[in-house]
């Protein structure tokens, strides 16, 4: 998984999450790529994910998928 600016290039620093604020994935934005999933996904799927955080631990979550 990596974190992509709108035009699919990665953002190596990432991406910054505020605490105890809701982030979302909007068209024309950055966002999350998948790669190397080992199955079929379209978009309206929701997949179980796990973040790692520099500053922080694993944090279990889940994501509604677009179409890209």
């Amino acid at each position: 998984m990596s974190i992509v600016d709108a035009q699919g290039k990665p953002l190596p620093r990432g991406v910054e999450l505020p605490s105890k604020q809701l982030r979302e994935s909007e068209p024309g934005k950055e966002h999350l790529l998948l790669r190397d999933v080992r199955q079929v996904i379209r978009g309206g799927d929701f997949m179980k994910i796990t973040l790692r955080f520099v500053v922080s631990a694993w944090f279990p979550c889940g994501a509604w998928l677009q179409e890209g």
